[in-house]
């Protein structure tokens, strides 16, 4: 839920959204972007569908690829990356 999202909703300007705003079972979408932002792992930009992965997040990234292609590897894949 966005800042502007809050307030319309009767929120306070300058009230922080710290906690999760929804519940994982009702509106799982959302629930999963409250994870991925208030655990710092991204941050949206301004332009539509684009967003910025925070350190370690990024490092994450990295890990499970050193990880998949060790597997793919294994199995006779060529990457094609």
């Amino acid at each position: 839920k966005s800042v502007a999202a809050h307030e319309r909703k009767g929120g306070k300007k300058g009230e922080t959204l710290l906690a999760l705003q929804w519940k994982k079972s009702e509106n799982f979408p959302a629930w999963y972007s409250d994870v991925i932002v208030l655990s710092e792992m991204i941050s949206y930009y301004d332009i539509s569908g684009c967003y910025i992965l925070r350190p370690w997040s990024y490092k994450m990234w990295e890990l499970i690829q050193v990880w998949f292609n060790a597997k793919i590897e294994d199995m006779g894949v060529e990457n094609a990356y």
